[in-house]
């Protein structure tokens, strides 16, 4: 899953959070909404229904001021009990059309018509049963009175004389201002009000005038409810009606026990509701519209910083560094990686550019040091060489000394046998007066070389240090290579935890971050394997120069040695010469042959001392210049080994196109 993908998936779950959210927010406001409807139209309901039974209050309460004389009548006062003015003492009500007194021995007295006893069964009447059943103020249903036409209601209160029920004083009441009360039971000006006896299932009053006193069991709003009604003081169902969804609220008179109720559209009721659905199903779409565009435009942003970004790493990561500038288009953490990433790609281009010209460089001296590093190697093979013939020489000669030294031993024990072999000690003598100038000579060119060796030596010594200077100079720039890459590492650590406080929108983010921190550490890794094999060149440049320097000294040496032997040389030449002109002289004068014969000895013994320290001094210089010969071989090959790793940094570095 790539970025953009990874955008889409966080907008659709923004935007499913969002419809979530404002699902919840609309079920809240719904239910406030309803809660509040449902209260309202509950004490709308509750008004109405009080305002009804105050009014049938009001009526009962005329019967009951009759009833309450009647009760506290004394038995002096039985005949104004049976009185007409009695029941007539309510008149300016206009709303009612009679009121009776019917007591228990069948009499009768009527507000409209007098004594009306034995007119009918007035106890069998039913405000009369019903009252006296209760014991209590009742009213009736109301009924079509034969008389007027009127539909009237009839109010019982039952009264008692001397402790014992005595009758009935029944209020007979219009129910126009019932039916107006029915027609004024609204929802805010909406709805069907009406006022039933849910135990009779009758239709008291309704603001259709038409079902008035009709059974409430063909209403098609009252007829699957009238036991709830009945059972219950009051709440509000919702039904279909014809196709149309009803809300009825109810409430029961707790004196009459009949019941108010009003059937309103419930789109009307609920038009609130509807409307909040609308605005937070606009308000949803509208959000997650937004939600997805705003994503949608910050993945295009995010893509293309991150796409260029890519780009250009990739190119890195094939060795190409000759690229142009991330482009820079805000200030915010894309636009300060893109920043970083042109200065990390500077400083790359920068390093690798040095590199290579220190590669090149370190090429340059390794083949000078090798080129040296030969011709001292070559010149200290002929140097030993040429000592191993001089040390041959002076064995040579040390034989011939010593021969020599026994011969004139044996010369000066013997004088007569010394004058006959004079002429073979003559001979001899002039044959070692030859090798002596052989000699000399021979030490003279072992000179020459000598001081030829010194300078190659020198030169080298110069070369070694030359290259330690440089391999210092690459051991900096390495240095500084791994102090990069360390910074590399510790920039991707930070972009690392910037993603990480980012969070969701960071995790592409953090991937880059990691790819930057593998490729410090690959480049730390190298660094420290360059690092390593500067320091190991160092090292062997370092014994380089100790051992060309210990070479140096030792080649002097050895030419202070060979001068010396050079002037001991000059003395055995002068001294066989001498030799050979007392020889000479052996022939003419015994004793003077004696004489220079002790000399001889003496010489002889010196030349012996000096030719055995000259052997040992000889070997001494083979010795050395076969060391410096192994020193120089050693060079080569380290010289050999710094142009081989010079050639593997220059195709490093090659690999980058600068």
């Amino acid at each position: 899953m790539n970025v953009k993908q990874k955008f889409f998936a966080l907008a659709g779950i923004a935007g499913l959070i969002m419809a979530i959210v404002s699902g919840i927010g609309y079920f809240t406001a719904s239910s406030a909404v309803n809660e509040t409807t449902e209260e309202k139209i509950v004490s709308i309901i509750h008004a109405d229904n009080n305002a009804a039974e105050a009014w049938l209050l009001q009526k009962g309460q005329l019967g009951e001021g009759v009833a309450s004389i009647l009760t506290n009548l004394s038995a002096d006062q039985e005949a104004m009990a049976r009185s007409h003015e009695l029941t007539q003492a309510v008149t300016s009500d206009k709303e009612v059309t009679n009121l009776i007194n019917a007591m228990e021995d069948g009499y009768c007295m009527a507000r409209t018509g007098g004594n009306q006893t034995g007119q009918a069964e007035w106890t069998k009447r039913a405000w009369y049963t019903q009252a006296k059943a209760a014991g209590k103020l009742i009213f009736t249903d109301p009924y079509k009175s034969k008389t007027t036409g009127d539909i009237v209601c009839a109010a019982g209160i039952p009264y008692t004389r001397s402790g014992a029920p005595s009758g009935v004083v029944s209020v007979t009441f219009k129910t126009d201002t019932l039916s107006e009360l029915a027609k004024n039971i609204k929802y805010d000006g909406e709805g069907k009000g009406m006022i039933i006896n849910p135990t009779s299932a009758l239709i008291l009053a309704s603001a259709d005038e038409s079902e008035n006193l009709q059974s409430a069991k063909d209403s098609p709003i009252l007829k699957n409810h009238l036991s709830d009604m009945a059972s219950n003081k009051s709440g509000y169902f919702i039904d279909d009606v014809d196709g149309t969804e009803m809300v009825i609220a109810y409430e029961s008179m707790p004196v009459t026990g009949w019941v108010t109720a009003v059937a309103v559209p419930a789109d009307f009721v609920f038009a609130d509701i509807a409307r909040l659905k609308l605005i937070y199903s606009f308000l949803t779409i509208i959000g997650i519209v937004l939600i997805m565009a705003s994503l949608l435009f910050f993945s295009n942003n995010v893509v293309n910083s991150i796409s260029g970004l890519v780009g250009h790493m990739k190119e890195m990561s094939e060795g190409n560094l000759h690229l142009s500038d991330l482009e820079v288009k805000s200030n915010d953490e894309f636009g300060q990686m893109a920043g970083q990433f042109n200065t990390m790609r500077d400083n790359i281009h920068g390093l690798i550019t040095q590199m290579s010209h220190s590669a090149e460089q370190v090429a340059s001296s390794s083949e000078e040091l090798t080129a040296s590093s030969q011709q001292a190697a070559d010149a200290a093979t002929h140097v030993a060489q040429t000592v191993v013939g001089v040390a041959s020489g002076m064995e040579r000669q040390l034989s011939s000394v010593t021969e020599a030294k026994d011969n004139i031993d044996r010369a000066f024990v013997d004088i007569n046998a010394m004058t006959e072999k004079a002429g073979v000690v003559t001979e001899n003598t002039e044959n070692m007066a030859t090798s002596a100038e052989h000699g000399a000579q021979l030490m003279r060119n072992a000179m020459d070389k000598m001081g030829g060796i010194e300078q190659s030596v020198s030169h080298s010594a110069e070369v070694v240090k030359k290259l330690g200077e440089n391999s210092q100079q690459i051991g900096a720039i390495v240095e500084s290579i791994s102090a990069i890459a360390d910074q590399t590492n510790l920039l991707a650590l930070n972009a690392a935890i910037e993603a990480a406080r980012a969070g969701e929108a960071g995790r592409g983010f953090a991937v880059v971050a990691e790819e930057v921190r593998k490729l410090a550490e690959q480049s730390r890794e190298s660094t420290e394997e360059i690092k390593s094999r500067i320091s190991t060149i160092q090292s062997d440049t370092e014994k380089a120069v100790a051992a060309m320097k210990t070479g140096t000294e030792e080649v002097a040496l050895g030419t202070q040695a060979i001068r010396e032997v050079g002037e001991q040389f000059k003395d055995i030449t002068d001294r066989v010469a001498s030799i050979k002109n007392e020889m000479n002289e052996i022939n003419s004068a015994v004793q003077t042959v004696s004489k220079g014969m002790q000399e001889v000895v003496t010489a002889v013994d010196e030349i012996d001392t000096i030719s055995r320290n000259t052997s040992k001094e000889t070997q001494t210089i083979s010795a050395a210049a076969e060391e410096q010969s192994a020193s120089s071989e050693e060079i080569a090959s380290a010289s050999h080994s710094l142009s081989s790793l010079a050639g593997k940094l220059q195709d490093e570095t090659r690999r980058f196109k600068l």
